[in-house]
């Protein structure tokens, strides 16, 4: 299998990166922000979840192109925040 492959939630709210068949990028998008996780999984249920993203044999997943991905981070970078970067509006 050649990787990476690329996957996506139909409705767009999470990209995945799939970089080998124990890695893989999530880029997920949450109102007005996004967070983008790197998971190299050391346990059982994490490459389990990469398998499916891999087979996707119940059909969770689209496919999606290297250009998409990039498209969508780049678009989450210009007009969103971070999510760890929240900044909420209190009057003192």
């Amino acid at each position: 299998m050649d990787f990476p492959l690329y996957r996506k939630y139909a409705n767009g709210a999470s990209f995945f990166e799939v970089l080998s068949d124990s890695e893989f990028r999530e880029l997920k998008v949450v109102g007005g922000y996004y967070e983008l996780h790197h998971i190299k999984a050391t346990i059982l249920p994490e490459r389990n979840y990469i398998s499916d993203l891999i087979n996707n044999s119940e059909g969770y997943y689209v496919e999606a192109t290297q250009n998409e991905y990039r498209q969508k981070l780049a678009w989450c970078e210009q007009q969103l925040q971070p999510m760890g970067m929240r900044q909420d509006k209190e009057s003192s």
